[in-house]
């Protein structure tokens, strides 16, 4: 590679990992709002905010653990559904008001203490805790439309719920709301009697308080049979959502800096005008790739590690860890990747990933992240060491001698010691790799990378990853459970092959 070519290629990398790490920064206060409203699904699922300490009455998985009467199994499921709506629509409304900055909460009755309540399944709480006055609302997930539009023509609903307010399934909604139309419709023309007019009046005022549920009633029948799963999805949702809004920053970031970069090429005359235009494009869509990647696996990271029962990977949650923990595992596999292509060499790799090294996690802690985030032996665990040893730019410049600063490097030779020691190491371990092993492995991971960037379910994207593990010989680190059983698990351990 001439001299011109490998400066090209220098320069393009390293305006590549600017727009990266300013990206990161320019998106690290919408990743931690958007992983806050992840985590309202994992509390649904695990029936405790583990941060607060609040426990709810009951979450998703214990609800699915309910007794089933063989005799009335579709009886019991239909019912045991209804509370599982409850639930999982009273995350996804917190969920959508932490997104849109919203203070307000919704709750479940239940979870404040007062259990069947006859009155309201659910009610909003202001920003201090209080009930929002008018705010209560029945939540009836009956086996249709026409059997909800009956019941509340009956006296007994009228008794019982007089303030007429319910949320009834997405899904049944619309035509719930025709049905009472329908119904009112017919009374009118009719020669009302004293109680036939105290009806009429009932389903004016359920049909104008009708609220529709964020819930459909296949949803929460998917909630009662499988909550691991639908709790699965609607974090890979709201991971989609930041991601997406990760990625638009990302394109504009990278956009804006490959322009600038680009402007001066065209100005020496390094290259054309068309040139340029197309190049810029190009860095844009990249760097909106890498955020996207990036954004996606933070929200969905951070949403679980937030309610973790281990009060350490909550704190590390609710950092900006597992963003810099994901950006450098994709900064060290480019790099890897470049290595294996021929582009740069030994030395210049590690030039790299030293630059790049933005994080110190514990080793141990660091090569676990790791090999979740990379399920390939080798590569996996040594991202996740570096990632556990290298302290960044400035750490970089110390141990590698770029700016040898006598002062501070005496005030840093002690604290560093350990580190320089683990890094040499690994540097041995690396550099006693067979290359075409790192190719192989290589390859391995950008079909793993294709297949991720795909459209695919969160269900899919959990049984891609155990796959993955089987393929490649080595068992799952948290065994053939949920990773959820493992996390409640306190004596468990990830073990890797």
């Amino acid at each position: 590679m001439e001299n011109s070519s490998v400066d090209k290629v220098k320069k393009e990398k390293n305006n590549s990992n600017i727009a990266d790490v300013v990206s990161l920064g320019a998106n690290s206060e919408m990743l931690n709002q958007y992983s806050e409203a992840g985590k309202q699904f994992k509390v649904a699922y695990d029936g405790i905010d583990h941060e607060t300490g609040q426990k709810l009455h009951q979450g998703l998985k214990s609800i699915a653990g309910s007794k089933v009467n063989p005799d009335y199994t579709n009886q019991n499921i239909n019912q045991q559904a209804g509370y599982s709506a409850e639930v999982l629509d009273t995350a996804k409304q917190n969920a959508k008001n932490i997104k849109n900055g919203s203070s307000e909460r919704a709750s479940r009755t239940d979870d404040l203490g007062r259990v069947n309540d006859t009155k309201a399944d659910q009610v909003i709480l202001d920003e201090f805790g209080n009930i929002k006055s008018g705010s209560e609302v029945q939540m009836k997930f009956l086996k249709d439309s026409k059997t909800f539009v009956n019941k509340v023509k009956g006296k007994d609903y009228s008794a019982h719920y007089s303030d007429g307010k319910y949320s009834v399934p997405a899904d049944q909604y619309d035509s719930i709301k025709a049905g009472l139309k329908e119904e009112i419709a017919k009374l009118e023309k009719q020669q009302l009697t004293p109680e036939k007019q105290e009806q009429l009046n009932y389903l004016k005022k359920v049909e104008k308080n009708l609220k529709k549920s964020e819930v459909s009633k296949t949803e929460a029948i998917q909630a009662r049979i499988n909550p691991e799963n639908v709790t699965i999805k609607e974090i890979a949702r709201v991971s989609h959502e930041a991601g997406v809004n990760a990625a638009k920053i990302g394109a504009g970031v990278g956009g804006g800096i490959s322009l600038i970069s680009n402007t001066f090429a065209v100005i020496k005359g390094e290259k054309d005008v068309e040139e340029a235009i197309t190049d810029t494009a190009i860095d844009s869509v990249k760097a909106g790739a890498t955020s996207y990647a990036t954004g996606f696996a933070n929200t969905g990271l951070a949403s679980v590690m937030k309610n973790s029962s281990k009060e350490i990977v909550r704190s590390l949650g609710k950092s900006n860890a597992p963003a810099y923990i994901i950006q450098t595992a994709i900064t060290t596999v480019k790099s890897l990747a470049r290595l294996c292509n021929g582009e740069i060499n030994m030395n210049e790799f590690f030039q790299e990933i030293g630059k790049n090294g933005t994080m110190l996690m514990v080793s141990a802690q660091g090569a676990i992240i790791g090999q979740l985030l990379i399920p390939i032996p080798v590569v996996g665990a040594l991202v996740g060491g570096l990632v556990s040893t290298l302290l960044g730019s400035v750490i970089y410049d110390y141990t590698i001698g770029m700016k040898v600063l006598s002062e501070e490097i005496d005030a840093f030779s002690l604290q560093l010691n350990n580190e320089i020691m683990l890094l040499k190491e690994y540097q041995a371990r690396l550099m006693s790799l067979d290359i075409d092993k790192f190719k192989r492995e290589t390859d391995n991971f950008n079909v793993v990378g294709e297949y991720i960037s795909k459209d695919h379910s969160a269900e899919d994207f959990n049984l891609m990853l155990k796959s993955t593990y089987k393929y490649l010989g080595i068992p799952c680190p948290w065994g053939e459970g949920s990773l959820d059983e493992f996390m409640q698990n306190k004596s468990a351990v990830l073990t890797f092959g």
